[in-house]
């Protein structure tokens, strides 16, 4: 093979490389509303099946057969709750919101993240009387279509 169609050849690869890489990259792996929603509210489910199966666990483990204390209450939202949620947040940012809806998304959870925090600096701000960290993040979420996440 000539040197010039060595090089014609790499020429080729290289602006196949450089044009499969440009374009609407983030657009055509963004998920559609519906498949945004589907995916999110999965991961919701997982979430919240994660978090029951810890607080039977809990409950199990330390004998509890009506409600569990307040201190108990506690120590589940921290060993419990918190982490399932970290977790929770972490993959629905995973995942890739539809086109225009970064900003609307972002808002949905950044007070969820901001509800992380007050828990891990304050595990007793997170579950009182009247509102909680979450609730900001809830109404959000269920106003942009969510059934399952917005119900933390």
């Amino acid at each position: 093979m000539s040197k010039r169609i060595l090089a014609m050849l790499v020429g080729v690869v290289a602006l196949a490389a450089i044009v499969g890489g440009c374009g609407g990259g983030d657009e055509e792996q963004s998920l559609t509303k519906a498949e945004f929603i589907k995916q999110g509210d999965k991961i919701c489910k997982t979430s919240s099946d994660e978090i029951l199966a810890g607080y039977q666990t809990f409950t199990k483990q330390h004998k509890i057969k009506e409600f569990p204390s307040r201190v108990q209450g506690y120590e589940i939202t921290e060993q419990i709750f918190i982490p399932s949620v970290e977790k929770r947040l972490e993959a629905l940012r995973a995942l890739n919101p539809p086109p225009g809806d970064q900003k609307t998304v972002e808002a949905i959870w950044a007070p969820a993240e901001e509800g992380v925090e007050v828990g891990r600096e304050d595990v007793k701000k997170v579950f009182t009387k009247g509102d909680t960290p979450f609730d900001k993040s809830n109404k959000l979420a269920k106003k942009y279509g969510f059934k399952v996440c917005g119900t933390i």
